[in-house]
């Protein structure tokens, strides 16, 4: 399959049996193929994750399937054309769209992370989900939101074939925090950090820390081809 980065949390994922689309919000996106459903997943609300652009693509083509993070819930934010191919997710949720599983965790910030398979691929996507660690927070609150993730992070499955998750530059020392507490608990075939605000030196940082192959973003729309 062919997995192409967009733009912050944006990535498309193209599957043998249909197309993948990440929290979309901004970026240059690639065409796709009209014998497979599109499946476009927004993880939550932020302007950074979520756009009303992504419904131009129901214009475009013809079968495409909107699931979105309940916190999306508005009939104003969804064109009443597109309520039938919409389903709202919440934490804790399970659906099956065909062959195409999604469970929805919740997120230590704003609305879910996806965990899904597809023909026995699994991916994971943590839109939010991290370990905020922040260093101007009081110790306290960064001990919430640490357990908080943890919590979490222990109800996933112990492998994913691909996931997504932050790195961000932000938080400074703590900025792989929440990829490693993921990777103590899942193992991983291909990482590719997110969420990193264009710089993308963090990916070899990354790697570089962890000891582990991680995938190398170095520019918008770069494609990568995954086994």
């Amino acid at each position: 399959m062919k997995i192409t980065y967009i733009h912050h949390s944006c990535f498309v994922v193209e599957a043998i049996n249909c197309t993948i689309l990440f929290d979309y919000y901004k970026g240059k996106l690639p065409s796709f193929r009209e014998d497979k459903p599109l499946y476009v997943l927004s993880s939550h609300r932020h302007p950074d994750h979520f756009s009303d652009k992504i419904f131009l693509l129901g214009d475009q083509y013809k079968d495409v399937f909107y699931i979105l993070s309940s916190d999306i819930d508005n009939n104003k934010r969804v064109p009443e054309r597109f309520r039938k191919v919409t389903t709202f997710m919440h934490p804790g949720q399970e659906m099956k769209f065909g062959r195409f599983w999604v469970n929805c965790y919740k997120s230590t910030d704003e609305g879910v992370a996806f965990a899904i398979d597809v023909f026995g691929t699994s991916f994971y996507h943590a839109g939010d989900l991290n370990d905020w660690y922040w260093e101007g927070e009081s110790q306290e609150d960064n001990i919430a939101m640490q357990r908080r993730y943890l919590k979490e992070v222990s109800l996933l499955d112990d492998h994913f074939d691909v996931a997504f998750v932050p790195v961000d530059p932000r938080l400074g020392k703590y900025y792989s925090l929440g990829a490693k507490e993921f990777l103590d608990h899942c193992s991983v075939d291909h990482l590719f950090p997110m969420h990193f605000w264009d710089d993308f030196s963090v990916c070899k940082k990354l790697q570089d820390e962890l000891g582990r192959p991680v995938e190398q973003i170095e520019y918008k729309n770069q494609e990568f081809e995954v086994e």
